[in-house]
């Protein structure tokens, strides 16, 4: 690390230590967690749509809210997403 004088100041020297690297294992843990986001964020709400808009709501007949079918389906993306994770694949 550089030597201080007066014309330096505190940051110059806190930017000079690498305060980064918590925040590089932060976001490196996020990106691995992708599917998982995936799954939540876009599956999960793409099953609820299919369920809701189609024919196969009134198969079912499950005589719920829309928002308990987000739910559930976003906790099923969510798991969904989890084993993909783990496993390193969809299928």
């Amino acid at each position: 690390m550089k030597k201080m004088t007066q014309a330096s100041s505190y940051l110059d020297n806190l930017f000079a230590i690498p305060v980064y690297l918590g925040m590089a294992k932060f976001i490196e843990t996020v990106l691995k967690m992708m599917p998982v986001w995936f799954g939540i964020g876009f599956l999960g709400p793409v099953l609820a749509e299919l369920y809701l808009r189609t024919p196969l709501g009134e198969f079912l007949a499950l005589n719920t809210s829309a928002t308990n079918i987000y739910t559930a389906c976003m906790i099923f993306g969510g798991a969904y997403g989890v084993f993909a994770w783990r496993f390193g694949r969809w299928i």
